[in-house]
């Protein structure tokens, strides 16, 4: 940690002094992703799962792959290759059978996937990875039933995760995410019907809060006094230590830092950002896949049923005005926006009219923000 150049050298060394054997391949690919290089280890895994010959060690590893996906189609295929009979199998596979239907708007279906998932690891021994992934497929059943039950459930289980491996960055991460999804869900407090606008908690929300300049204060000041806050960005800084080269806790702990009007955290960030050397190899690849075309199909697909959806909270909360349609408008408006990249119908006039009811049912920064930039779509188009 700290030293990435030594520790490459060191890792090529190892390799080559065991000849690149597929348990070497998969140790060391294990490390680089609890560093946070998850693009270096995913292609350490495809090698260790080519040229194993042992049908059980293959099982465990395409298992092992399968936590690096690059996107659900991805994981649900390595899962395919894994043992069928194994229940850390059976449990990821309907989770993430689960997180597809929940993409393409099947929220009963998905439902009933995350609902099997869980049963599954009720039934494994209890350690830090089936508390982790348990809990992590409560949040996900949250996000369809909105029963605040289930994400108490799944918190309560990532804390005890936490409790048995507390160096683990890939537990750490979750914990962050979802001590800052709860104390962003307490800043908001009523303001917002998340259940109506079927998502959770999450900053992008604040800026609805900020009616003017006083209000913007207010909310600054008590950002700085959220102990949830706090503790999300304690999270987020051990992780810059743990997984130096994950790119997210340093776009997260940004955010934190400007949100709050922090100029040392940002140039202390800046500083840890020009000496890190953050796995880029995920992003990169779908930069260059998008400036060809590759892709554009899926993204079609994707955004299909996020944009019915939309529409739907859209309709379902046209009556309540106020904050809560301002939120389903703007997030409409926003899909639209980056959908038009795949979507050339999309019409301009329409995301111009969702920005405008946004801002007069809840005049405020965002919908402010939002109708400029709808209108600047509309006259680049």
């Amino acid at each position: 940690l700290g030293r990435p150049a030594e520790g490459k050298k060191l890792f090529d060394e190892l390799l080559e002094a065991q000849q690149r054997g597929s348990e070497i391949l998969a140790a060391i690919g294990g490390v680089l992703r609890e560093v946070g290089d998850v693009s270096g280890a995913r292609a350490l895994l495809e090698e260790a799962h080519r040229k194993e010959t042992d049908p059980t060690k293959k099982f465990g590893l395409a298992l092992m792959r399968s936590l690096m996906w690059t996107d659900l189609d991805d994981e649900i295929a390595w899962l395919g290759l894994a043992n069928p009979a194994e229940s850390a199998v059976k449990a990821s596979l309907a989770s993430a059978r689960g997180n597809k239907s929940l993409q393409e708007g099947k929220d009963q279906e998905a439902a009933t996937q995350f609902r099997e998932a869980i049963a599954t690891y009720s039934q494994m021994p209890e350690n830090a990875s089936t508390l982790n992934n348990g809990a992590l497929v409560y949040f996900a059943l949250y996000r369809v039933t909105h029963d605040p039950k289930q994400f108490a459930q799944g918190t309560e289980m990532l804390d005890r995760a936490v409790a048995l491996r507390s160096s683990d960055s890939i537990l750490l991460s979750n914990a962050a995410s979802v001590t800052l999804e709860t104390a962003t869900a307490d800043l908001i407090g009523p303001a917002f019907d998340l259940k109506a606008l079927q998502r959770r908690a999450s900053f992008d929300l604040l800026q609805y809060l900020c009616t003017d300049a006083a209000a913007k204060e207010k909310l600054v000041e008590r950002l700085r006094k959220h102990p949830g806050i706090a503790k999300a960005r304690a999270y987020y800084e051990k992780l810059l230590v743990l997984a130096p080269k994950r790119p997210e806790s340093y776009a997260v702990l940004a955010g934190l830092y400007e949100h709050t009007n922090d100029l040392k955290g940002l140039r202390d960030l800046r500083d840890k950002l020009a000496q890190a050397e953050l796995d880029l190899g995920d992003r990169k690849r779908d930069v260059l896949d998008f400036q060809a075309g590759k892709r554009d199909d899926k993204y079609r697909a994707d955004y299909l049923p996020l944009l019915a959806r939309e529409e739907g909270v859209v309709k379902a909360t046209r009556d309540q005005r106020g904050l809560t349609f301002a939120v389903a408008a703007g997030s409409l408006a926003h899909s639209k926006l980056n959908a038009a990249l795949f979507l050339p119908e999309t019409d301009a006039d329409e995301v111009v009219a969702l920005a405008r009811e946004a801002y007069a049912a809840a005049p405020s920064e965002g919908t402010l923000f939002l109708h400029i930039t709808a209108l600047c779509f509309r006259a680049h188009r």
